[in-house]
């Protein structure tokens, strides 16, 4: 099949006969795993599978980060958020340094981080859990992203859909084109795909409808591009259609 293919035929290809959504959910299970994950916690007063009900990402940076750091995830963000025509809002927390919710996360960011200094993203992200429960109690539903002056121990970046969180540490070659990319990049695992790269997902196309795109990609690991390939998109747009149809959540509305 050719690459010349525009996202919409390639859209009404896969869409045939519901395959897209059976596909996604056989697949890669991100939809089944969404529904499991919902249901189980559906009767508690809150978790942060909920996250995205609130159509916000609310942005921290910690002591150390700065402005053209915190402008690139800004803007990475909001590239992705813009290319995949969700209705989201990126929020800056700017309540100073003495705001209590301020200096929680700058405690969770320091206790997350090994005797070296090096940050531990997975501690990190179970921490923001409290986050999370603090901005609930005032029915305030958000994904968290977090931008902290640490080196990572593993990652510069990680980012999960089930939390709700985007994580980022500091690394030595850290640019603002960069640091873009890698926003847009965990931003496109934060909207759902959080166990998948553009090399699964381009397999999985190839096998399933013999279409292949060989040429770069944002999702590939390296973050090397700014442009999203059309497998990736149709998988983000599948995955959220998944969304609407198992939680009744329109994220183009």
């Amino acid at each position: 099949m050719s690459v010349d293919i525009s996202f919409e035929e390639l859209y009404r290809l896969v869409d045939k006969n519901d395959v897209g959504l059976k596909w996604h959910k056989e697949k890669l299970g991100i939809f089944n795993n969404f529904r499991s994950k919902i249901t189980s916690h559906y009767k508690e007063k809150y978790s942060s599978v909920n996250w995205f009900f609130g159509r916000k990402i609310t942005l921290f940076s910690t002591l150390g980060v700065d402005e053209k750091t915190v402008y690139a995830v800004e803007k990475g963000i909001s590239d992705l958020i813009k290319e995949m025509g969700f209705k989201f809002q990126i929020i800056r927390y700017n309540k100073g340094p003495a705001d209590a919710l301020q200096m929680q996360i700058e405690h969770y960011a320091k206790i997350s981080c090994s005797a070296d200094g090096r940050l531990n993203t997975d501690a990190l992200s179970k921490n923001l859990g409290n986050v999370h429960a603090s901005l609930a109690k005032e029915s305030f539903y958000s994904g968290i992203v977090v931008i902290t002056p640490y080196g990572s121990q593993t990652t510069p970046g990680r980012s999960e859909f089930e939390t709700g969180t985007m994580i980022f540490g500091k690394y030595d070659y850290a640019n603002p084109d960069l640091m873009r990319l890698l926003a847009m990049h965990e931003a496109f695992h934060l909207f759902g795909l959080n166990y998948s790269d553009h090399r699964q997902i381009r397999t999985l196309w190839l096998e399933k409808f013999r279409f292949d795109y060989n040429g770069d990609c944002l999702a590939n690991h390296s973050a090397s591009s700014n442009v999203l390939c059309l497998p990736c998109r149709l998988a983000l747009r599948f995955f959220w259609e998944g969304v609407r149809e198992s939680a009744k959540f329109d994220i183009w509305r």
